[in-house]
């Protein structure tokens, strides 16, 4: 056993934290055996392997959890369908959650900040067959690339294009393990043939080949980043654990080989490349074992063997920037165990906790990707950026090494450079621009495509009138209660939920897709025995109310048909299972269907076909059949005009078509670079398209586009969410809406013609998570009560209106401010055939404002309440000085002081004489 003469850290150990501080009742019993250590933490979760009889699942907890959990309630994954054999966080994102499982397929998963009770759909899945995956690796610098191993194979995966890079499938036995260099340019393998491989995925070879461990029972392998050496722990010819230290240069033969003891379980080696820190715990041990690598030598330490009374079943390292660096953390590890997992900080004890001690705390990496997965694969190798981990500096110091930020998706080319059109961003004037203390001075941005990112959502305070708007649900009486059998199987296209003034539609589970029709008078509790729903006899893809009609709705179905369905006036008082009519002429299954904003019974479809076809409902036949589309449409939206439609398409473009004048787009640009979804909104006046998308690291993101070059104008990165955000926007207060499935919160926006076109307004955050809401006309809303916005809030078993207010004094005037004459949507403008004849009758407009009601605007003035204390003398218009107010002060004082003639007590009290003061 070595000692550390010189080290700075031969004196670090572990602080063993109190049992209230483990998370405990985890049920993380009966794993099975595999390469995978059954843990892993980010900066912001752990994950872990726990009991399920349905398949593979996954503990998820906050990283600072503690305490006794209930088993029944802890958020989890339901990754696979078999067992989850490896797992691991990005490095680059610390919710993206990438599983494996002996059931052949990879998934990647979004962990939210809030977390959900359970998570069942993924974000993607790749399958690679009829195989068992062991193994899941990120690649440390590149983004959206994962290395995965699966018997004899290791490969290297494109998880963004959901491609295979590389594929190596001459290994004579299984791949135990696997490592990736420091740079990312090669990937170090252990087989249970007991050789130890190099490979250089991008040239396509093998680099170098040796024989590892005598004993082929199991073996890991690490590649020690700063040292350039590769590491590896195995069992000996004696079946004893061994740990050695080899150099790629000369990798037939050990560098230095330590040797541990005798135990069933392989070390787990885990490095921390800051320090030089090694720790390694064998599954089922009792001790976690402490090294120091140096670049010749492997020295352990005498005085770091934890003893434990609960046996290891999987270990797992914190990231660096978790540590508590003013207490000297130099190190966390997170053991789980049978029914608990237990944080074991490593300390450096100093005299001063008062300082940082840069000395222990050299910079680390900062985890962002420093490649695309393009620019990877196309031969580029840059180095990491480093972040210091000094709470008090004012800036993270960065790495001198010359890199450049990268999005984590695959990057999209640049567009040139287009003039911006003068009326949608016209050029701020300075006075007219607030800033909020200590932060940046906002800068314009050129008229190009290139995408903005920054940390905090917006550095310019807008004084918006409805910045403090109120989202609040209305009385519980109000609400529709046990509503059963919620359809989870809606597709991403679909927004799940619509609302008119009289009914809600609600999809169902179960075969012969069923929705469920509510009136939205008949309040209160649902029967147990279920609702009646209209049957379609296929499964639903999107449905939607006429807005014309409240009583008419459209069906989407798998079959490739419309069906066209008649609400009676009454509702639904049984289950109807005939349809009026339905439309046919889609290959393929239907999964968008929307009506025309302006003309009465146009209705537009698309399909799995690639087309969108146009629908007079009046003769119920096709009119005409829009091509141009490579792949999935994800969404289609009609222009505030009714003349131009837009759709985004997975392939990465939006397209803008004009229907009476071309079957093909008339315009085309970049979309979001994610393929996971999108929406699309027109505003003023057909000015601008929001579209809500996916960018890098799999983040929410919202674009703002010119409308007419397809040009990017500004950018919002919100958040990482596997749900799309569903867009709603309200034209009278600007406001626009944004929430996803499964989200808590709606987020809302000012939208303005000036840059950067969105300003942030006051979130509404709901007690639970919700499905979809689904918005009413503006007639609908109760200006009495300053209400501007009323939507319907979809839960799983409730639908619970929701009014958007904003408060105000006197609210028993008209807020003609807040309420400025809005467009009749609720109402035609054109008939089917006029609107094909190539008429554009605009919407007219109509005030919201109640005939018995005074606009504020006309209102009397306010009475001034009298003021206590006045300091300024309206009469002379001129403040007082501050002598004045000390005198004004003094003499209030005084005059409150009564005057008494009578005398006081001491003055009635008698002396006594001097003789009597002698003894």
């Amino acid at each position: 056993m070595w000692k550390f003469k010189t080290s700075k850290f031969k004196n670090a150990s572990p602080k063993i934290p109190k049992k209230d501080e483990w998370v405990t009742s985890v049920n993380a019993a009966n794993l099975l055996n595999s390469c995978g250590n059954h843990i892993q933490a980010s900066n912001k979760f752990f994950a872990f392997n726990t009991d399920s009889s349905g398949g593979g699942c996954l503990g998820i907890l906050p990283i600072n959890a503690s305490g006794r959990q209930d088993p029944g309630s802890i958020p989890s994954v339901q990754a696979h369908s078999s067992f989850v054999t490896d797992f691991q966080f990005s490095p680059h994102d610390d919710r993206l959650l990438a599983t494996c499982s002996h059931d052949g397929c990879v998934k990647l998963w979004s962990i939210l900040d809030e977390l959900p009770q359970r998570i069942y759909e993924a974000d993607s899945s790749i399958c690679l067959g009829d195989t068992k995956i062991e193994n899941v690796l990120w690649h440390p610098l590149a983004s959206n690339v994962l290395s995965v191993t699966s018997g004899t194979n290791m490969s290297v995966l494109d998880v963004e294009k959901e491609t295979e890079l590389y594929g190596f499938d001459e290994h004579s036995d299984l791949v135990l393990s696997m490592s990736w260099k420091g740079d990312g340019s090669q990937v170090l393998t252990a087989c249970k043939d007991k050789t130890l491989s190099i490979f250089d995925p991008r040239n396509g070879s093998r680099v170098q080949e040796a024989v590892g461990h005598p004993n082929a029972r199991d073996c890991r392998v690490i590649w020690l980043a700063d040292k350039d050496l590769v590491l590896s722990s195995g069992f000996g010819s004696m079946r004893q654990r061994e740990i050695s230290l080899r150099d790629p240069r000369n990798f037939s033969s050990a560098i230095k080989t330590v040797t541990a003891d005798t135990s069933s379980g392989v070390l787990m080696p885990f490095y921390d490349a800051d320090t030089g820190m090694l720790f390694a715990a064998g599954k089922g041990d009792t001790c976690v074992r402490y090294y120091e690598v140096t670049a010749t030598d492997i020295l352990e330490s005498e005085y770091l063997v934890f003893l434990f009374i609960h046996f290891i079943k999987g270990l797992a390292m914190v990231p660096k920037r978790s540590m508590d660096v003013m207490k000297c953390e130099v190190n966390r590890l997170m053991l789980l165990a049978k029914s608990a997992v237990i944080p074991l900080p490593i300390y450096v004890p100093r005299k001063n906790y008062n300082d940082f001690h840069d000395d222990l705390f050299p910079d680390t990496f900062d985890g962002k990707p420093t490649m695309t997965s393009d620019e990877w694969w196309n031969g580029e190798n840059r180095m990491g950026g480093t972040v210091g981990l000094n709470p008090s500096a004012a800036k993270s110091r960065t790495s001198s090494t010359p890199q450049k930020a990268a999005p984590a998706k695959v990057s999209v080319p640049e567009p040139k450079p287009v003039e911006p059109i003068a009326a949608a961003a016209p050029p701020v004037e300075p006075q007219m621009v607030e800033l909020r203390p200590k932060e940046p001075v906002y800068q314009s941005p050129s008229a190009t495509a290139k995408r903005e990112s920054t940390s905090s959502r917006f550095s310019v305070v807008r004084q918006a009138k409805f910045r403090h708007l109120e989202g609040s649900p209305l009385h519980k009486s109000l609400h529709i209660d046990n509503l059963r059998n919620l359809s989870k199987n809606v597709p991403g296209e679909c927004d799940a939920f619509h609302v008119n003034k009289k009914f809600a539609a609600v999809p169902l589970g179960g075969a012969g897709g069923l929705i469920a029709i509510l009136k939205l008078a008949d309040t209160g509790r649902l029967p147990d025995t279920g609702v009646p729903a209209l049957q379609n006899s296929s499964q639903i893809t999107d449905f939607a109310f006429d807005p014309f009609d409240d009583h008419k709705l459209v069906v989407g179905c798998e079959d490739a048909k419309i069906r066209v369905w008649t609400i009676p006036e009454e509702g639904l008082t049984e289950t109807v299972t005939e349809w009026d009519s339905y439309l046919s002429g889609h290959n393929e299954k239907v999964y968008l269907v929307k009506f025309h904003p302006l003309a009465q019974d146009i209705l537009a479809s698309a399909s799995y076909d690639m087309t969108v076809r146009l629908w007079d409902m009046t003769s119920e036949v096709e009119i005409m059949q829009l091509t141009g589309h490579t792949d999935t449409i994800f969404c289609l939206s009609w222009s505030q005009s009714g003349s131009e439609f837009a759709t985004a398409c997975k392939d990465g473009i939006l397209r803008v078509y004009d229907p009476r004048a071309s079957t093909t787009p008339i315009r085309e640009g970049k979309g979001p670079a994610g393929t996971r979804g999108a929406r699309i909104l027109w505003v003023f006046d057909d000015q601008y398209l929001i579209v809500s998308g996916f960018g890098s690291m799999s983040r929410r993101d919202v674009y703002v586009y010119d409308a007419q070059t397809l040009s990017v104008l500004h950018t919002v990165d919100l958040d990482n969410s596997p749900a799309i955000l569903i867009p709603h926007f309200d034209e009278g207060s600007s406001t626009l809406f944004l929430t996803g499935r499964g989200d808590s919160t709606v987020r809302t926006f000012e939208v303005s013609t000036e840059h950067p076109h969105l300003f942030a307004l006051s979130d509404h955050r709901a007690e639970s998570l919700h499905q979809a809401l689904s918005f009413l006309p503006q007639n609908e809303v109760n200006v009495r009560k300053v209400e501007f916005a009323k939507a319907y809030r979809l839960t799983s078993n409730t639908i619970e209106p929701l009014s958007f207010t904003v408060p105000r004094k006197r609210d028993e005037f008209f807020q003609d401010d807040l309420f400025p004459e809005v467009k009749v949507s609720w109402e035609p403008t054109m008939t089917s055939q006029e609107w094909l004849d190539g008429g554009n009758t605009p919407q007219k407009m109509v005030s919201l404002k109640p005939s018995d009601m005074m606009p504020l605007s006309e209102a009397p003035e306010e009475e001034q309440k009298a003021k206590k204390f006045v300091s300024y003398e309206e009469y002379r218009q001129t403040y007082k000085s501050d002598e004045q107010k000390k005198e004004e002060l003094l003499s209030a004082m005084t005059n409150k002081m009564e005057l008494h003639d009578t005398p006081l007590p001491q003055d009635l009290t008698e002396g006594c004489d001097d003789d009597e003061w002698d003894d």
